[in-house]
Formats: C-alpha cells, sequence, structure tokens
C-alpha cells in the first residue's frame, strides 16, 4: 500500500483521492489495516524527501564552480538507495581557517524542518578573539573537513541521537547542552 500512496502522490493524484483508492481497494476504510491520518502522514513524510527536479544537481554545480574558484572549499553530498541527496555538507575556506584558530568551544545547533525541503540543517558555529560568532561550518560530517581536529568543548541541544553521537564521534570533547 505504501508504494501505492507514493507512486499517486508523485502521478499528482490528490491525497483524498488517493486515500479513497486505498478504502475502494481495501473494501473500506475498517479493512485498511491504519488509520487515514498515517496514510496521509506517510505521504508528506515521502515528500519530504523528494527534491524537486534538477535542484540537487544545481547544487552540486554551483557547489563544484566554487571548488574551481577555491581549491579550499569543502563539499560532500551523498544520495539514499533511491537516488535522493539524503545529507549534504559544505564549508567555505574561511571557515575552515576560523576553525584552525578557534575550535576551542563550538556550538551545534540544529534546525529541523523549517525549511522548504522539509530537511534538517545544522549549523557550526564558534566564537572568535573578539567575542563574535562565526559560522565555522554547516551539516553533519563536518569533523571529516576539519581535518578529524576536534573541538575542546561542544555546545548541543538535549537531542538523544545527537548526544550518542557527539559522545562516539568526539570522546574526548566537552558538551553542554543548550539552555
Amino acid at each position: 500500500m505504501k508504494r501505492q500512496l507514493e507512486a499517486n502522490d508523485i502521478a499528482g493524484i490528490r491525497p483524498c483521492k488517493n486515500m479513497r483508492i486505498c478504502e475502494v481497494q481495501s473494501s473500506g476504510p475498517q479493512n485498511l489495516g491504519c488509520l487515514l491520518r498515517d496514510c496521509r502522514n506517510f505521504v508528506d513524510q515521502r515528500r519530504r524527501l523528494r527534491l524537486g527536479d534538477g535542484d540537487a544537481e544545481a547544487i552540486r554545480q554551483l557547489f563544484c564552480r566554487l571548488q574551481l574558484k577555491d581549491e579550499n572549499f569543502f563539499y560532500s553530498m551523498d544520495l539514499d538507495q533511491d537516488g535522493r541527496l539524503s545529507n549534504i555538507l559544505w564549508i567555505h575556506p574561511r571557515c575552515r581557517a576560523a576553525y584552525k584558530e578557534f575550535h576551542d568551544v563550538v556550538s551545534f545547533d540544529t534546525t529541523y524542518l523549517v525549511n522548504r525541503y522539509k530537511m534538517p540543517f545544522a549549523s557550526i558555529v564558534g566564537v572568535n578573539h573578539h567575542g563574535h560568532s562565526i559560522l565555522l561550518g554547516c551539516a553533519l560530517n563536518w569533523l571529516q573537513a576539519m581535518n578529524g581536529v576536534h573541538p575542546n568543548a561542544i555546545i548541543a541541544d538535549q537531542c538523544p541521537s545527537i548526544n550518542l553521537a557527539i559522545r562516539d564521534v568526539m570522546p574526548n570533547t566537552t558538551h553542554r547542552y543548550c539552555i
């Protein structure tokens, strides 16, 4: 049923018609095996995972141009098994240089599902010698671009999965929670 829900959605069948088709095929809503709300949530979730046509390629082309201008520009893009963009990381050369000087304490801030694609976004922010916030990078596999240099301390949300990731990936980094 999940494949059909997604296929109908991609074909442009409105959500209410999509649900009605499933009801008819299962001989009534009582035989669906799930609530209509569950079907709507599934379709919404699958929509969030789909980028518009050419969006991922446009991002890749932009990053290639930036890397041609400056070889220290870093980016990494991951695709899932269906060829959809699942993770992206980019770091400007100035951010990499700033991290070499100011990697004592960083803040890891995640903003979930508020952008156009309803995908998580993470920013890594540090503080320079003037006490000003500086952007050090965006995304999750950021340490790879920083040549594996771990911060002395990190401030992050109280999300259990982030806590585990920080403990596993940066065991010698002091972790504190945002207030």
